[in-house]
């Protein structure tokens, strides 16, 4: 199930009002209704700031219905703004919200959390989900949409992963795609045509273009420094989320003279992964409060054992690569929060036999 953000936003305010708002007031009467709206409020403004994903413990935010401090003044830190919680999703948060405006932020280990609902409206977030808690009673938060890790955050890095996922199989694989089709310098799909990554960009592009909805924007070849272009830029205008995607291909390619020009196997797919964490690196520098996450798609048309007299294939030999993943030096998606694992995807070819 596909929403639009208004179509989000105006789908959770019905689901919050059927199955939390009367377990408010029933907990506290009409304060319980106010503090509700305050923390629903307040989560929509903090998962603009902060990916749900990349929080690692507990995210807490509650409202006292009364005039009682939750959290140890001396021990909690106070906030302006709510992007202040970024530096705080290494350890999780409490993040209590007072009537006068005013917000302290704390440690998880800071609140008693089935003590602190006797007077406050509280919620809390982690890897079981997401839950309300008033008078020491969990209400879960229903999963509307599926690919939001909090339904209170605008689907983003989920959304974009799963269009990835689905121009592999359904455009790639069979190079489906009409620039696509153009790549290849023989009607089989043996061999690429000399440099065509800057078809592979056009193809992806125009694709997440038409398939993510009007609050992102794809744009290719967007500068990261003086010389070095990230293939393309996916930014989303109701939050502070951007993914930068490099592509690199994989495979052999003949000039129009029927030589090899180039063979990409592993070295490749190894240079633009470190390629592409450089570049996040430098997006942490130049833009600390932006939420940046690094796709890489490897388009893979290794073939085995040709040579400049190939013409056709074997199964076995078209098909060699088909399960092989590469062997990366470093998982950078095993060691870093903001990249994602790489996205290979294999092009068969036509094959004899």
């Amino acid at each position: 199930m596909q929403l639009s953000p208004e179509e989000h936003r105006s789908a959770l305010k019905e689901l919050c009002k059927a199955h939390f708002a009367k377990a408010a007031q029933d907990a506290f009467g009409s304060a319980g209704i106010d503090a509700l709206m305050l923390v629903l409020d307040a989560l929509s403004r903090i998962y603009a700031y902060v990916e749900p994903t990349l929080i690692e413990g507990p995210a807490i935010v509650a409202n006292p219905t009364d005039d009682s401090m939750l959290l140890d003044r001396n021990k909690a830190e106070p906030i302006q703004d709510f992007s202040a919680l970024l530096k705080w999703t290494r350890t999780g948060f409490v993040l209590e919200l007072c009537a006068d405006g005013a917000m302290y932020v704390a440690l998880p280990a800071s609140l008693d959390v089935i003590a602190a609902s006797q007077t406050a409206v509280v919620y809390e977030y982690d890897s079981a989900g997401e839950r309300f808690v008033l008078r020491g009673k969990t209400a879960e938060v229903p999963k509307l949409v599926a690919s939001c890790a909090s339904q209170f955050s605008v689907p983003t890095f989920r959304e974009l992963g799963a269009a990835l996922e689905h121009y592999g199989l359904r455009m790639v694989r069979m190079s489906s795609c009409l620039m696509l089709k153009d790549v290849w310098a023989d009607d089989r799909r043996i061999f690429l045509k000399r440099k065509p990554e800057a078809r592979m960009r056009d193809s992806l592009n125009n694709f997440l273009a038409a398939r993510l909805d009007a609050s992102h924007e794809v744009r290719p070849e967007q500068s990261m420094d003086e010389s070095h272009p990230v293939d393309l830029k996916v930014t989303h205008h109701l939050s502070n989320r951007m993914a930068i995607i490099e592509i690199k291909w994989l495979g052999d390619s003949r000039g129009p003279d029927g030589k090899i020009t180039v063979r990409h196997r592993d070295a490749r797919a190894i240079e633009g992964a470190k390629q592409l964490a450089g570049y996040l690196d430098q997006n942490i520098r130049f833009a600390p409060l932006q939420i940046t996450r690094g796709y890489y798609v490897l388009i893979d048309a290794r073939r085995r054992g040709l040579s400049e007299a190939t013409v056709t294939v074997s199964k076995a030999d078209g098909m060699y690569y088909c399960d092989t993943e590469i062997d990366f030096d470093v998982h950078y998606d095993q060691t870093r929060a903001d990249f994602e694992r790489p996205f290979r995807m294999f092009v068969e070819p036509l094959c004899d036999g």
